[in-house]
């Protein structure tokens, strides 16, 4: 039982681990592109935002699906369900 219970705290762990790595990593690129998008390729604010938070929705995506949770299959249900909550959560 003992076994049981560490070998799922140390698969959780790492889990966390990659979450909050993608997590962070996707602040500081979101950040890092919004910044180019507007700054150097000078586009107008609302258009940078838009096409900056398309990419780093998929940035984000994909990194848990595939490296934090390694998960296979249903990827654009899966991809549709989360834009949904996406566009749920912008608008609230």
């Amino acid at each position: 039982m003992w076994k049981k219970i560490f070998s799922y705290y140390k698969f959780i762990r790492r889990q966390f681990f990659f979450y909050f790595l993608v997590g962070g990593s996707a602040t500081i690129l979101d950040l890092a592109t919004l910044a180019l998008f507007k700054e150097v390729f000078g586009w107008k604010p609302i258009t940078a935002v838009i096409i900056n938070q398309i990419l780093i929705v998929n940035y984000v995506f994909f990194l848990n699906k595939y490296v934090t949770f390694g998960a296979q299959g249903k990827t654009l249900k899966r991809l549709k369900n989360f834009i949904i909550l996406t566009i749920w959560n912008y608008i609230f």
